[in-house]
């Protein structure tokens, strides 16, 4: 061995130095990540405009009451500003839209000072029920059905007997047959989907179970919806989804359980036209629960009542639905004055067990 030559490394130094190589590798990594990490926190948030210095804003609805100096939107955005730091962030320019659905003092009824202007309100807005009456001729067809029940009998006797009067009546009024049946063939269908629930799921009808939201939508109001929409010549969308028109999704990240869509081909493309949306809950969901799935679908409604006056369309109220368990509300959200949106319900029903 010559003087220049080195003694070759032992395998003993060549794994410390081994280590001492990979401990620099993920020294580097950690520190690339934690700057990351570091980064991403200390990324500044976009401005927005310092509206400290704004004290009123002047809305153009023209809706007043007795008690206030100012219109109804004036004082509700004016309100909120004061209340809110965060509301301050959005854009004070939109619209204002207000769910007359709650009595006082729940909802928004609280931002007022009197209940009387909230009554008021409800008054100049009142809620537009659904005519139940114009249904009368069902009635006169499930008569035969009802006088089928012979009390004494056993509760599997009954069922089968109304079971088959129900099946009978869908063939009289088969809307494959004559399209003129839709309401009547629909009203069987949905007692047919009621009487199997009893039979088949009893346990949606009890409290001490516990049950998800999608028990009662898989099992009841998915094929009743989809039934009802049947030749309509709109499709659903199940699941968690935006809307195709919306542009609040990116600011506030909104899905919803349920869509119903129109598809159009514009240029040989298709494009999904968006006309009314359904939250779900399980059954006796807790106020804030309701009440967020309530307001998230009044900014979806708002969104799509938009988009259709944008177009051109006169649209300017939509109905939307909002299940809770075997509870189902329908509820409507009209532009009824310039920048004010009013939201009243329409209907509520449930659906209960039968002592056949």
């Amino acid at each position: 061995m010559s003087g220049n030559d080195q003694p070759e490394p032992s395998v003993k130094s060549l794994s410390r130095e081994r280590k001492r190589k990979e401990l620099v590798v993920i020294e580097y990594e950690l520190n690339e990540i934690v700057d990351k990490k570091l980064k991403k926190a200390q990324k500044p948030v976009m401005a927005n405009p310092d509206r400290s210095e704004i004290v009123h804003v002047e809305e153009k609805d023209g809706i007043h009451l007795l008690g206030l100096e100012c219109s109804v939107g004036t004082y509700l955005k004016n309100k909120m500003l004061g209340l809110y730091p965060s509301f301050k962030s959005a854009n004070i320019n939109e619209q204002t839209i207000i769910s007359l659905s709650y009595n006082y003092p729940k909802g928004q009824s609280t931002l007022f000072d009197y209940a009387s202007q909230w009554r008021d309100l409800q008054s100049l807005f009142p809620t537009q029920k659904y005519n139940i009456n114009q249904y009368d001729n069902i009635k006169s067809i499930l008569a035969p059905v009802i006088s089928s029940y012979k009390a004494g009998k056993s509760s599997s006797f009954n069922w089968l007997v109304i079971f088959r009067k129900i099946k009978a009546l869908q063939v009289t009024y088969n809307i494959e047959a004559n399209e003129e049946h839709e309401e009547e063939n629909f009203c069987l269908f949905f007692i047919e989907s009621v009487m199997n629930l009893q039979k088949y799921h009893p346990y949606l009808f009890e409290d001490n179970v516990k049950i998800s939201e999608w028990d009662y939508i898989c099992k009841l109001w998915a094929p009743v919806m989809e039934r009802l929409f049947i030749c309509s010549g709109l499709r659903l969308t199940w699941g968690e989804t935006k809307l195709s028109i919306d542009d609040t999704d990116a600011k506030y990240d909104l899905k919803v359980d349920l869509r119903t869509l129109h598809d159009e081909t514009v240029q040989r493309y298709s494009k999904e036209i968006d006309t009314s949306v359904l939250e779900s809950a399980k059954g006796g969901p807790n106020v804030q629960k309701y009440q967020s799935n309530h307001y998230k679908l009044m900014i979806k409604r708002k969104t799509i009542i938009d988009t259709y006056i944008i177009n051109g369309f006169d649209v300017d109220d939509i109905d939307f639905v909002q299940i809770c368990g075997l509870d189902i509300v329908i509820s409507n959200l009209r532009l009824s004055a310039p920048g004010l949106y009013i939201g009243n319900e329409r209907f509520y029903g449930s659906v209960t067990r039968c002592d056949i």
